[in-house]
């Protein structure tokens, strides 16, 4: 896929995933002729055409002020498109109904721990949903190293225990398509990988994911594409 300030490609050395996701179905997400910035001011990046199926994971890429994470937050319905279209499963959906549809991990977590403990946090991450199931948080903190910290009040945290503990929150939350903003900033590889595998599990269920990240380890080592955004350029 080629278009004025977007193209995808395959990277080579990639590990693909063991599923691929399957075509047949929608789209999880789709842009169409997408411009995006701040309102009354000149779009950051425009003319973005994609698709993300579910059980897919897309990497995102380009320099820095390009307009990823304005992508992600007009994604999630945090910021008006300037123009263009934002579908779901091929609906429209207005930019204030997005929220429920898709989730963001920022950069800075600090914006998304709420709670007194980390388990409260992922506690927290399943109130919207029917059946809780508590085994599950148990479970992700296990595969994020967080267990022994459980107990510990966020800001007491690490910055990279912080960022773990925002994408364990993502991993229960009940949204079709999860979008991570540089999720491994500031992890040591053992922490990356842990990170990896479960966005590789998510996937496996059915989630689009889309990471934004400089970290090409993780991308070549979990995404099937890339997204590259050159900022108002048409290359």
């Amino acid at each position: 896929i080629k278009a004025l300030g977007l193209r995808s490609y395959t990277p080579t050395r990639l590990e693909l995933p063991d599923t691929m996701p399957s075509r047949n179905e929608p789209p999880a997400v789709e842009v169409k002729d997408l411009a995006i910035g701040y309102e009354k001011g000149e779009p950051v990046a425009q003319h973005l055409n994609f698709r993300v199926y579910p059980g897919e994971i897309v990497g995102v890429v380009g320099k820095n002020g390009c307009g990823k994470s304005t992508l992600a937050r007009t994604l999630c319905g945090l910021q008006k498109e300037l123009r263009g279209e934002v579908l779901y499963k091929n609906s429209m959906v207005p930019s204030k109904r997005r929220i429920r549809k898709a989730y963001l991990v920022m950069q800075d977590p600090d914006y998304q721990l709420f709670t007194d403990s980390v388990y409260q946090e992922l506690l927290l991450a399943l109130s919207d949903q029917k059946e809780k199931d508590e085994k599950r948080i148990d479970d992700i903190l296990d595969e994020l190293n967080l267990t022994i910290y459980k107990e510990r009040h966020p800001m007491s945290l690490s910055g990279g225990q912080k960022q773990r503990t925002a994408i364990g929150v993502a991993a229960l939350r009940d949204a079709e398509v999860l979008i991570f903003d540089e999720p491994t900033s500031g992890l040591d590889y053992k922490n990356m990988e842990s990170v990896a595998e479960i966005l590789s599990a998510l996937s496996k269920r059915g989630k689009a994911i889309l990471v934004i990240s400089h970290d090409n380890e993780l991308l070549m080592k979990i995404c099937s594409r890339v997204i590259r955004v050159d900022e108002r350029t048409s290359s």
